[in-house]
């Protein structure tokens, strides 16, 4: 399934995915990061041939631990459990179902609808106004942490 990648170009190489193309949006190019990145025995998704425009949401890559829920992941993230849909309709590509997550899956969580993030310790995230991107368990553009 093509997340909206134009001239979609993907490489696996000793558990390295590199992807290249147009993607539509930004949230395309988040999507093909995420499907890439869990596949098992991907251990790095590289975007540096990927051609995407800038987004005004800042998101944040999360691994899943073991025990973990959509529920607990969203108080954690943003102070209440009953958003785990949020997190739920930004993950569609990788979680079928919300009672059904893994440990090791990757997912993003999105600062948006003024949601205050209450998360403590510093962010992993991708900005649009530095084109950074950190993707927890995953290789990224200019990987720098805020």
């Amino acid at each position: 399934m093509n997340p909206g990648i134009s001239g979609l170009g993907v490489e696996y190489k000793n558990g390295v995915v590199s992807i290249s193309g147009q993607a539509a949006s930004a949230e395309a190019m988040e999507k093909a990061v995420l499907m890439a990145g869990n596949v098992q025995g991907v251990s790095d998704v590289k975007i540096d041939n990927l051609q995407t425009p800038a987004n005004q949401e800042k998101v944040e890559y999360y691994l899943i631990k073991k025990g973990e829920t959509l529920s607990a992941i969203a108080k954690q993230f943003y102070g209440k459990a009953n958003q785990y849909r949020k997190i739920f309709e930004a993950n569609r590509e990788v979680i079928k179902d919300p009672n059904l997550i893994f440990p090791g899956q990757k997912i993003r969580i999105r600062w948006t609808d003024g949601i205050k993030m209450h998360r403590s310790g510093p962010l992993k995230f991708w900005s649009d106004s530095d084109d950074d991107y950190l993707l927890t368990g995953l290789d990224h553009r200019k990987g720098r942490e805020s």
